[in-house]
């Protein structure tokens, strides 16, 4: 099975429980867990996640954002199959006394331009747009409050096909495939099923407008999302985060959930 794993799950497990994980498993690196990793300010953390993938080297394997499973499905116009087909061809080594040393330019470009996908302003916003859009579809979640409304969106996100469907025939940019094309096997589908979920969420917690919530929350869970999408598409994640459990097993109920708690 490969298990696309996060931050959280990778720094709370134990080296024993890792490697007998990975006796019949393969752990997925997306590009947040990297990004999340050379970014953080606890660096002995960090150093500490390095250190125990290399003990399991040889069962890890990289994929890039669901951005390249959605390009495959535009370009083809058919659904992008399974994840091993997207997995970057490079074998895992991380090299601590490397590491120590400090990044190179093209390694630090590259966290650049995943800074400005992730946390930039604009791209930060256009999250957040997404997530106010809500109430257009489900003009209920504006009028009330009450748990039972929040519980039965989401359930309609999770079951009803034809709703989803036919909210993508609505949004969906002019070279997208047709909604006659697809179905929840398809990224495109995962994505915006997703986004709706979250900003379900984010109006339960919060209401809106969504200017209440603050930027590092919208930061945080625009990456979040990512690990999210790959792991429902996948039927498999590793996260210790509550959020990211409780929001995959609504999601993906036919998925398989590992945490350390």
């Amino acid at each position: 099975m490969y298990i696309i794993i996060d931050k959280s799950w990778i720094i709370n497990i134990k080296k024993e429980s890792l490697i007998n994980i990975c006796e019949n498993n393969f752990l997925v690196l997306p590009s947040p867990l990297a990004y999340e990793t050379f970014t953080s300010h606890n660096k002995e953390q960090s150093l500490s996640i390095w250190r125990k993938l290399n003990y399991v080297k040889e069962k890890v394997c990289f994929i890039e954002r669901i951005n390249q499973l959605i390009k495959y499905e535009i370009k083809h116009k058919e659904s992008f199959g399974s994840i091993d087909r997207f997995f970057v061809k490079m074998n895992f080594d991380a090299n601590i006394e490397r590491i120590l040393k400090g990044l190179k330019i093209r390694q630090k470009i590259i966290l650049l331009w995943y800074k400005i996908i992730w946390e930039s302003r604009y791209s930060v916003n256009k999250f957040k747009h997404i997530l106010e859009g809500i109430h257009n579809y489900f003009p209920l979640l504006e009028k009330q409050s009450k748990r039972e409304i929040f519980s039965q969106t989401l359930n309609e996100l999770c079951e009803n096909k034809n709703l989803l469907l036919r909210i993508y025939n609505e949004v969906k940019p002019s070279k997208f495939p047709t909604a006659s094309l697809i179905d929840n096997n398809w990224a495109v589908y995962c994505w915006l099923q997703l986004h709706l979920i979250y900003a379900v969420e984010y109006k339960r917690k919060y209401g809106f407008p969504a200017n209440k919530i603050n930027y590092e929350t919208l930061c945080h869970d625009h990456i979040d999302v990512e690990y999210l999408m790959l792991g429902v598409l996948n039927k498999s994640l590793a996260t210790d985060d509550n959020n990211l459990k409780s929001l995959f097993k609504i999601s993906c109920k036919d998925g398989v959930l590992f945490s350390n708690n």
